[in-house]
């Protein structure tokens, strides 16, 4: 797995903030954050809302590769896990729903260049 990428997280509301990843798969990511962020998104570490898994809108840039690839990929995901590392960091693990676009070509492509370097 690969990691270290920028990601920005809206909810429902259209609250945002940006965190890094700790790991990127072809499923999902996980990513660590302050306490006060993950409670925009899963307030107390709580991500069912009415029964449903709460939902959010977030945005990975790819850096450009070996081969010049990069850019954008914007997704929707749910929440896996959110647990509580210290008393002000969490660790947050989101699973892709839906990837606009290339944007599945592009994550695909960008994790073969990680593992290949």
């Amino acid at each position: 797995m690969v990691g270290g990428l920028v990601v920005d997280i809206t909810n429902h509301n259209g609250e945002s903030f940006s965190a890094k990843t700790l790991n990127v798969s072809y499923n999902g990511f996980g990513m660590q954050c302050s306490t006060i962020d993950r409670n925009l998104i899963t307030p107390q570490g709580d991500f069912v809302e009415a029964g449903r898994p709460v939902e959010f809108d977030v945005s990975l840039m790819l850096p450009e590769g070996e081969h010049g690839r990069g850019g954008m990929i914007v997704a929707k995901c749910r929440v896996l896990y959110s647990r509580r590392l210290a008393n002000d960091r969490c660790e947050i693990g989101m699973r892709y729903i839906k990837i606009e676009d290339d944007g599945e070509e592009k994550l695909a492509r960008y994790i073969q260049d990680a593992i290949s370097a």
